[in-house]
């Protein structure tokens, strides 16, 4: 059953995937395309919509940390923000987010249609060395993929609030 009321507690759902929510926890999140002929994520008037999507409600909906756009998949750290112990489940903040910038990815290559896989992958952040281990792999993934020799040169990057300048 798919929880679409606030998340108060420990919450499970299971899709494909199993996802484990608790209110006030940071989430490791990766969301890929369906097909990865459709386009490349990191041509950058797409990669710009995906930077802006996921800056986009940072602060409101949700806290921002690492990210990084790829060539066919996004990896992003996010907090849903809880208020008096309440917060919006993950998977409403995934399909607007996913849905916002499908529209406009397909809007700005001319193209229709669905753009990402339906499940995304989701772990829910246990400790402050898990979320040093997971920011530290998204910040080497464009290295591991050969994309660059160092992380920092890599344009679509960012740590929330305190992003580099896109380039």
């Amino acid at each position: 059953m798919l929880h679409r009321d606030p998340i108060d507690g420990f919450t499970t759902r299971r899709r494909h995937l199993p996802h484990w929510e608790e209110p006030g926890r940071a989430y490791f999140m990766t969301f890929t395309l369906k097909d990865r002929r459709l386009c490349d994520l990191t041509h950058p008037e797409v990669a710009t919509l995906i930077v802006q999507g996921l800056r986009h409600f940072g602060g409101q909906r949700y806290w921002l940390h690492e990210y990084t756009v790829m060539p066919d998949h996004v990896h992003a750290i996010i907090q849903p923000i809880a208020v008096e112990g309440v917060c919006e489940p993950l998977e409403r903040i995934t399909q607007s987010l996913k849905g916002w910038t499908a529209y406009q990815i397909n809007r700005s290559l001319g193209r229709s249609g669905a753009l990402w896989l339906d499940e995304t992958y989701d772990h829910m952040i246990r400790s402050p060395e898990d979320h040093r281990q997971t920011a530290r792999y998204i910040w080497m993934n464009p290295v591991a993929w050969g994309l660059v020799h160092d992380p920092a040169d890599w344009p679509w990057w960012g740590h929330g609030a305190r992003d580099h300048e896109l380039g």
